[in-house]
């Protein structure tokens, strides 16, 4: 796959001399008993400089010492997985569509729109995987975003499976959607490490007991300390998204998490190395 110059230039000027220095990452199967992954949310969060999802933002994300990151994954029509979040290229970026109407290589035309001077593109992670020195020392969630016809379902999750197999990544994945459906064929196919994003914690906690689901994935302001600890109680992980602030992300740690999904970076991974 073609790999762009602004990529190069950036890994070769961050990732290579700094991900050497990285603690090894700890997969949330060995955390409820305190240990806390810090994961950003699309990189850098939402109210960051680099636009989510994009290399800069994962990149620096590691960099500053997070585990890892929360990515959002779609599909192109040739079955590459890329990093975007929104239903339609017109919200964030110059093209327009879902991005399951194009190539990969059609896809690489578009930017995201973020001021003059500047251009960010959007991500491969296959490109991405390639470039992060210390792969398997990471952590990343991938939040799967099915926005095409549930004919393309199976080859989506074909190509997840390739791509981890591919980086050996199959222990450092987590695989989120807010479909139980989704998540039980794909149980069928590999035994990865699932997360159900319910609409409240009742629900979440019913499929995942019922479905053998590996944990769920909620809002930090709609899930409380008791109720993880009751999720933890039932063999259940808990991965939390959205603290921003300091407070916010002290409030998320104490709730004892196994993972936190944070917009700061910096604040997260600063608490948990007190």
């Amino acid at each position: 796959m073609k790999k762009t110059t602004l990529l190069l230039a950036f890994v070769s000027a961050t990732i290579f001399i700094s991900a050497c220095k990285k603690k090894d990452a700890t997969l949330a199967s060995e955390t409820a008993n305190g240990k806390v992954l810090a994961l950003g949310h699309g990189g850098m969060g939402n109210s960051n400089f680099y636009p989510m999802n994009t290399y800069e933002a994962i990149l620096n994300c590691i960099n500053l010492g997070a585990n890892g990151s929360e990515m959002d994954v779609q599909m192109t029509k040739d079955s590459v997985l890329v990093l975007y979040h929104d239903d339609g290229l017109e919200t964030l970026t110059d093209g327009s569509g879902p991005i399951i109407n194009y190539t990969w290589n059609e896809l690489q035309q578009y930017h995201y729109i973020v001021g003059p001077y500047v251009q960010y593109d959007i991500a491969c992670i296959d490109v991405l995987f390639e470039h992060i020195d210390n792969l398997q020392q990471h952590t990343f969630s991938f939040d799967n975003k099915l926005l095409f016809d549930d004919t393309w379902r199976p080859v989506f999750m074909r190509a997840i499976i390739r791509l981890l197999e591919k980086y050996q990544m199959e222990q450092h994945v987590f695989i989120e959607s807010h479909d139980p459906a989704f998540l039980t064929a794909f149980k069928l196919l590999k035994d990865y490490e699932y997360f159900f994003n319910p609409p409240d914690f009742d629900t979440g906690l019913h499929q995942a007991k019922d479905n053998n689901i590996y944990g769920i994935i909620m809002d930090n302001e709609n899930i409380s300390a008791d109720q993880i600890s009751l999720a933890h109680q039932n063999g259940i992980h808990v991965q939390t998204w959205g603290p921003a602030s300091e407070e916010d992300n002290k409030q998320a740690i104490a709730k004892n998490p196994d993972a936190i999904q944070t917009d700061n970076v910096n604040a997260l991974v600063d608490l948990l190395s007190q």
